[in-house]
């Protein structure tokens, strides 16, 4: 039977794997408690990572907050899940501000599973019209408050498979569209998707409910190394529901495969797909599927959120997952990832056009019990596109 100790032991890592805990603890001069926290770690203690951040964005500005996550198990780690509430905070000196909440939370044994992603910020977004080639020469900003519930309950019903309900609301108000390059507000491609459909240009809003399945096979929900997790949610948003301005349906499909190569799991392969359709009614303009619009918000790198918009989404990504150091410290990621959405509007169809992205990345150990790594990574994508991301975990 595997235990706790097993879980922080790399097979390659002989003389045990080193978080950046450790390290500090042996700067400090306390190498023997340290030694004694990896040989008995206590999975009932809260695990708390910091991080500060500065971004800059033409939309937003000068935008500086931090980021906290704590991890902790409900049950021995042998059969549950890490659970993570990552919190967020930022403003800019424009007077924009972004807070957030994610939740992954897992009792004991993984019978129930919650997730969770709130959020409410007034912020600013490039868009680009709709479609896989829209052209950087169409970009337009918008500004905006966002608030947002999207929480779903799972619980097992056999082995790692799960059914659940959720509840979606998103709402897009105060809008105010800066209009293209070359005109006024009402030619952009927010203002003219907003007239055709008969959308509130200032407020448009979202609510509706879900129901879920879910299957998880992966030895980590924070960094697995093998197995496969199969997501399936079909959303009904409903006018006049808790301020629903549309009647929509959506379907959205994510799967995620993880296996380490040659036997080792120094080396990993991990990879991931997911579709995000709207198939049925009108959605607003902002609750389009789009790049970053996944569950985690991590898709796409290389591109800012919201660069591909429309009504159905594709997207494709592979990574390649590695360690430097043997002691499992640091790390290395390679990536390379697709994306295609349609234009109904156009004709445009999926995989007419497509947007490809690649990068690499560092990351750090910061807890080796449930695995949670920082991580850095620098992303390119076509015309031009570039991004940096600093986050807490791995992108999926």
């Amino acid at each position: 039977m595997a235990t706790a100790q097993d879980l922080l032991d790399s097979p390659d890592t002989p003389g045990g794997t080193v978080d950046a805990r450790d390290l500090l603890g042996r700067l400090r001069n306390r190498g023997a408690q340290e030694e004694f926290r990896a040989s008995a770690p206590d999975y009932r203690k809260l695990v708390w990572l910091r991080v500060p951040f500065i971004a800059a964005s033409p939309a937003t500005g000068l935008l500086m907050g931090g980021s906290a996550e704590v991890t902790f198990f409900r049950g021995d780690p042998v059969g549950t899940h890490a659970s993570t509430l990552v919190a967020a905070a930022a403003a800019s000196l424009s007077g924009q501000f972004a807070t957030s909440a994610r939740v992954n939370f897992y009792t004991a044994g993984n019978r129930w599973f919650i997730f969770g992603d709130n959020r409410l910020e007034r912020s600013s977004q490039r868009s680009y019209g709709l479609g896989t080639s829209s052209a950087p020469a169409n970009q337009f900003t918008t500004s905006y408050a966002f608030p947002k519930v999207y929480d779903v309950a799972f619980r097992r019903v056999y082995k790692g498979l799960y059914a659940g309900v959720g509840l979606h609301v998103s709402a897009h108000t105060g809008i105010e569209p800066a209009g293209t390059p070359g005109g006024g507000e009402t030619n952009s491609p927010f203002a003219s998707y907003s007239r055709a459909h008969g959308f509130d240009q200032q407020s448009q809003v979202s609510a509706g409910t879900s129901v879920d399945g879910l299957y998880d096979g992966r030895d980590s929900s924070v960094n697995a190394r093998r197995g496969m997790l199969v997501t399936a949610s079909y959303r009904s948003f409903s006018k006049n529901f808790l301020g629903g301005d549309s009647d929509w349906q959506q379907l959205y499909v994510d799967v995620r495969a993880y296996r380490p190569l040659a036997g080792s799991t120094r080396h990993t392969l991990a990879a991931w797909a997911y579709g995000d359709m709207v198939t049925g009614g009108v959605a607003p303009y902002f609750d389009l599927p789009s790049t970053g619009s996944d569950l985690q918000g991590r898709s796409g790198r290389g591109y800012a959120a919201g660069r591909f918009r429309g009504e159905k989404l594709v997207y494709a990504e592979a990574e390649y997952r590695g360690t430097l150091t043997r002691n499992g410290l640091v790390g290395v990621v390679a990536f390379a990832n697709m994306t295609t959405v349609s234009n109904r509007q156009s004709g445009e169809t999926l995989f007419r056009s497509v947007a490809p992205g690649a990068g690499v990345g560092l990351r750090l150990l910061v807890d080796k019990l449930s695995r949670t790594r920082v991580s850095l990574d620098v992303g390119f994508g076509r015309q031009g596109s570039r991004g940096i991301y600093l986050a807490l975990q791995e992108a999926f």
